[in-house]
């Protein structure tokens, strides 16, 4: 299409830090910060459409004008002259490639497997391990479909996962960081230490501090369900103290744990570059600068939430 990696990992990093910015029934970040706020379940949601939309049209400008940019004049793409031959698609394969029987139910099989995600999800409070063991599931079925034998199949994903695996290594040397944070029980003086600040500022001045200390916390406990039941406890009483609403509270919490997900490198920033092939510090040369508007942008976000909410 004539872009390069950076536009490639714009749009799944931008895509999945702004999907958890702007999450409405994420049953692991917003409806569990609320569930322990106290706040009715799906409360809220207009306004948080609101301010995805809001965000994704901020985030989209600016991976629209890079691209755009790169497709006029490949040479200032921040990744030019890297070598990405183990990524490179034949158009031609592409182009010819049937879409027959066995592709369509290769692709209703993915249709069923998230179906039984969102329901394993929301009525069976499944994580990880189980919603990895569908994935694992409906890509042995998809092999089966298309007519692999089980040899072929466990050299796919052998092949598969040596792609990742040095994304998967970064992975543990990063989370090394939360290993000693829980082993040292120092995480909730952290969080602490953080929120005492909060309690001396005005209302919708408050809320932004609010969301800043929730993007620091991020650093430290990048799990969405991890930090909401580290720093709501906290952070919910806390809004009451400085006359705030508890939703606010929990959107505060929503803007740090999404956005920050694609800069820290504690969270899934190694994950993401590794299997692009981008280098760390070129991701962060583009993003940090649109990282910066849109902080600016979901801090205006939550001083209006302080007025309606």
């Amino acid at each position: 299409m004539g872009y390069d990696a950076i536009v490639g990992l714009a749009i799944v990093a931008l895509g999945t830090g702004l999907g958890y910015s702007g999450a409405v029934m994420n049953p692991f970040t917003v409806g569990m910060a609320q569930s322990i706020a106290d706040v009715p379940q799906m409360s809220g949601a207009g306004y948080r459409i609101i301010c995805h939309i809001i965000l994704i049209a901020v985030a989209s400008f600016f991976v629209i004008r890079y691209a755009l940019k790169i497709q006029a004049d490949p040479t200032k793409s921040l990744v030019y002259g890297d070598d990405f031959s183990s990524l490179a698609m034949d158009s031609d394969h592409i182009e010819n490639k049937p879409f027959g029987i066995r592709e369509k139910l290769v692709l209703a099989t993915l249709v069923a497997g998230i179906v039984v995600i969102v329901w394993g999800t929301k009525a069976k409070g499944w994580y990880f391990a189980e919603l990895s063991a569908v994935f694992l599931l409906m890509g042995l079925v998809s092999g089966f479909i298309m007519g692999w034998g089980p040899n072929e199949i466990a050299e796919k994903v052998a092949k598969s996962f040596s792609e990742i695996a040095v994304a998967c290594m970064m992975i543990g040397i990063a989370r090394g960081i939360l290993v000693v944070l829980q082993a040292g029980h120092i995480i909730d003086t952290i969080v602490y230490y953080l929120s005492i600040p909060l309690s001396k500022l005005p209302g919708a001045i408050s809320a932004v501090a609010m969301f800043l200390v929730q993007t620091g916390i991020n650093f430290f406990i990048p799990s969405g369900s991890g930090q909401a039941v580290t720093s709501m406890p906290i952070m919910a009483p806390l809004a009451d103290l400085i006359g705030i609403s508890r939703q606010s509270a929990v959107l505060a919490f929503q803007f740090g744990d999404g956005l920050s997900n694609i800069i820290w490198p504690t969270s899934m920033t190694p994950i993401i570059c590794g299997i692009a092939g981008v280098k760390i510090e070129k991701w962060w040369k583009w993003f940090v600068p649109v990282f910066i508007v849109l902080v600016l942008t979901q801090s205006i976000l939550m001083a209006v939430s302080v007025v309606i909410w």
